[in-house]
């Protein structure tokens, strides 16, 4: 077995900076769109590191970032003591309760590489990738895949690689990002894993570091340090088994973020929700899924106020965080937002297996579905539409096997989705050569109808061709005309459209318009559509 280690030192602090809007990356948030009208676009900035932030358990500073370290805060100090150097200085109070939710999240994520993730509190991953080698290249590119995951997440990592978990997050911890359990011997003995007396015992006699302490004879090591550090020795170098419990990912993605400060702005609001795009989008991966469907959810500052939910809706499935953020701005600008937010909250709501696009060698065959390319540009194109008009405002129409003009069509999804395709029955392999489509011989049919027919008056109608007699139903109730007055001040006859017969005819109206009108059986005139 093969395992990566990975250590993240500055989650402590991590978990606090991407909360608080103080120290975000500023400029780009609130510069004023460019000359061609362009807005901002959110970015992967890492918080700002030139505002000192430390992290404090107990009145002592347990991390620092580095303009804290730059300005002489060391790890140790007390609060007081950092305060005296820098009056400005903010800080969190370490909350290990964030720091467990978050190392989930991490794990969860680095679950695309193996079903073998474990984590250890408070600040480490550990993962079998023996099984995954030739998936993903190899030790050095899974190794470099799995620490810019953890990068785009928003988190500083140290990765070591070696035949036992607790030997590759040693080498994470000593911070060399060692592909290999060579330099575990230059690795400082892990004080959590001994006990103070032993590690006393070890300083006294000049033994620091893992390679002096393997050195040592192991007869009577039990005796003189006791059994502690035998089992930690065999653990590091496989003599002994350690199992570790695996991680397995949620079912279902619902994140909140809570910020340390109210948001006025609906630009300073985009940081935070790539943040938890990002983490969507990891979620999707690991889980082979595409998200149709967003709920946003915008908790205002003012008690007593309920939140706004904001959905975001996509023809098909998205995973891409750059798409998702698009639609999502887009549907953000029509929203009324409360006048500050505290929090968001994110929920993947309709969810689809993620079938990857893939381009057709051959040109397209009459009755093939799209191109992935153009299936896909036709669906980005109905997702900024529905943002911008709201959900329902694309359509697409199906033609249905009806003579009737009104009822030959009906409106369905602008990109219905792919049935099922049933099974193979035996003897079916060889499938009949297509038959080449016949050119349609049906009359011409106007884009634009009305429903229901319009009133019209014969002496402003030339008809050019016709007749065409349609059957209507006679097995239906009759069509009500609207009550509308026809070209002249008089208005129409009849009230309702006589069911049985109708005879059509292309017809230029007075107005110029070549139009498609019929006459029933009452002799009434109706005009029906216009020709484009």
């Amino acid at each position: 077995m093969l395992w990566l280690g990975l250590h993240f030192p500055d989650l402590p602090l991590e978990v606090f900076t991407h909360r608080d809007p103080q120290v975000w990356a500023p400029p780009r948030w609130q510069q004023s769109p460019d000359r061609n009208g362009q807005r901002p676009v959110a970015t992967d900035n890492p918080p700002d590191q030139h505002i000192p932030r430390v992290v404090v358990e107990s009145n002592r500073v347990v991390r620092h970032n580095a303009a804290a370290a730059a300005a002489g805060i060391a790890i140790g100090s007390s609060l007081a003591t950092a305060h005296s150097i820098i009056p400005t200085l903010g800080y969190y109070r370490r909350s290990h309760g964030q720091e467990a939710r978050r190392l989930r999240r991490l794990g969860e994520a680095l679950y695309r590489f193996s079903s073998q993730v474990s984590l250890v509190p408070p600040g480490g991953v550990v993962v079998e990738i023996g099984g995954s080698l030739r998936l993903f290249g190899g030790v050095p590119a899974l190794t470099d895949q799995a620490a810019a995951l953890s990068r785009d997440m928003g988190h500083r990592v140290c990765c070591g690689v070696a035949e036992t978990p607790l030997a590759a997050l040693t080498l994470a911890r000593s911070g060399t990002n060692a592909l290999s359990a060579a330099p575990l011997a230059g690795a400082a003995i892990e004080p959590q894993h001994l006990s103070p007396a032993c590690i006393e015992q070890l300083g006294n006699m000049g033994v620091h570091t893992l390679g002096q302490l393997l050195a040592l004879p192991a007869e009577g090591l039990a005796d003189r340090f006791g059994e502690g550090l035998v089992r930690y020795l065999d653990r590091l170098t496989g003599t002994r088994a350690d199992p570790r419990q695996h991680l397995h990912p949620s079912a279902r993605f619902r994140r909140f973020l809570h910020l340390l400060a109210p948001v006025r702005n609906k630009q300073a609001l985009l940081l935070p929700m790539q943040q938890l795009l990002n983490d969507l989008h990891h979620w999707l991966v690991t889980h082979q899924l595409g998200a149709e469907a967003l709920d946003w959810q915008f908790a205002p500052a003012s008690k007593g106020t309920p939140p706004l939910q904001l959905p975001v809706r996509f023809a098909t499935g998205q995973q891409r965080p750059a798409r998702l953020l698009e639609i999502t701005q887009l549907a953000l600008d029509r929203a009324v937002l409360p006048e500050e937010v505290i929090s968001l909250g994110l929920a993947a709501m309709r969810l689809r297996p993620w079938q990857t696009g893939s381009q057709t060698l051959f040109r397209q065959l009459p009755n093939q579905p799209l191109p992935a390319g153009q299936a896909g540009a036709l669906s980005e194109l109905v997702d900024q539409l529905e943002a911008r008009l709201g959900h329902g405002a694309c359509l697409g129409i199906q033609a249905l096997d009806q003579h009737r003009p009104e009822a030959a069509w009906q409106s369905v999804a602008p990109l219905p989705r792919p049935a099922r395709s049933a099974p193979r029955k035996r003897g079916a392999d060889r499938q009949p050569a297509p038959v080449a489509p016949r050119k349609s011989t049906a009359a011409r049919r106007p884009v634009w109808l009305f429903v229901p027919p319009q009133p019209a008056r014969p002496e402003q109608l030339a008809l050019l061709r016709g007749p065409e007699r349609i059957e209507t139903g006679w097995w239906e109730p009759a069509v009500t005309a609207p009550s509308v007055e026809p070209a002249s001040a008089e208005p129409a006859s009849a009230d309702h459209v006589q069911a049985g017969w109708r005879d059509y005819y292309v017809a230029r109206h007075a107005n110029g318009a070549e139009c498609w009108v019929f006459v029933d059986g009452l002799s009434r005139w109706y005009l029906h559509g216009y020709f484009g």
